[in-house]
């Protein structure tokens, strides 16, 4: 149990860190979230403007992640 509660903590609690002070690094999970906000804001842009290009491209970013998880 002790092994599984460091490897909790070495790993998934590192990766959600947050920057608190200018120095303290930022985890790897809250990077990829602000990556994901950015592309979140694109496409909610996207759909109020055209909702067939919107639909478009949401099933192409969803066949296109398929692919690399079973196929690449």
């Amino acid at each position: 149990m002790r092994a599984l509660n460091r490897l909790v903590s070495r790993t998934f609690i590192r990766a959600g860190a947050t920057q608190n002070t200018e120095t303290e690094p930022i985890g790897a999970a809250n990077r990829v979230y602000a990556l994901l906000g950015k592309g979140s804001d694109v496409l909610t842009r996207l759909k109020r403007r055209n909702r067939t290009v919107f639909r478009t491209v949401k099933y192409a970013l969803i066949a296109a992640l398929a692919y690399w998880i079973f196929i690449y």
